[in-house]
């Protein structure tokens, strides 16, 4: 849906197009309604993050550390972490009573556009003094920009 200048709502795409004809002149229906996002916006962090995770080398782990396991790189723990740090977390208590802080989900339907900008600047403070320290910010969104140019 879009709203006109009227202040209705409009139906917009297939889908909505098929649902509208079924319902009745003035009767009621819920609506949940969730703000479309920027999903080019949405590849640019990704892009962000994918490029900070390509540049970033884990600490060196103590061999035998994990019951033999040797640990990972991995891209959604890593993703997942710059979430938590950049303040974008859910705080849930476990069965035993301990808080487990998880990263907010940054699907669609669940961070609006406005939240998912703060994550955005947010990100880019966290890898800037974790991943980039020797790279200013202005340098690091130019990056990006050319990096989606790429992509594109």
């Amino acid at each position: 849906m879009a709203k006109t200048p009227q202040g209705a709502l409009m139906p917009i795409g297939p889908e909505a197009n098929e649902l509208l004809p079924k319902l009745k002149i003035g009767q009621q229906v819920w609506v949940d309604v969730v703000r479309a996002r920027n999903t080019a916006f949405h590849r640019k962090w990704f892009s962000l993050v994918g490029l900070a995770f390509d540049n970033w080398e884990p600490p060196v782990i103590e061999s035998g550390r994990f019951a033999g396991f040797q640990p990972e790189k991995d891209f959604d723990t890593f993703r997942k972490d710059i979430t938590k740090l950049a303040g974008f977390v859910d705080v849930n208590v476990s069965i035993t009573g301990h808080a487990i802080v998880t990263a907010r989900s940054i699907s669609f339907d669940k961070m609006e556009q406005d939240e998912f900008e703060k994550l955005y600047s947010a990100t880019i403070n966290v890898l800037l003094r974790l991943v980039f320290p020797r790279k200013t910010e202005a340098q690091l969104r130019a990056w990006v920009e050319a990096v989606m140019r790429y992509d594109g």
